[in-house]
């Protein structure tokens, strides 16, 4: 419910840029309002990935590994997502 309520007023400018690293890591940002951005960090193969320079952190809303901050190796089917404010 708190992610809900922190998330939802950024929303309405909310536009997508993602881009494909290979070898299975996907990263995705979405500038949110008032100077926010959602960001995405995937590692959707069975490896574990090295995590591309451009992977963002911010304040952890989520992810599929108990450390939510990717750090520089992505375990192996890794999904993150981060706020930055």
């Amino acid at each position: 419910r708190a992610r809900s309520t922190r998330l939802q007023p950024l929303l309405p400018a909310a536009r997508a840029a993602g881009r494909w690293h290979g070898g299975g890591v996907l990263t995705a940002s979405w500038p949110l309002a008032q100077g926010a951005s959602l960001h995405l960090t995937t590692n959707l193969a069975s490896e574990p990935a090295r995590a591309p320079d451009d992977a963002r952190g911010g304040e952890p809303l989520g992810a599929t590994h108990g450390d939510a901050h990717p750090g520089n190796t992505l375990p192996p089917w890794f999904v993150g997502w981060f706020l930055e404010s």
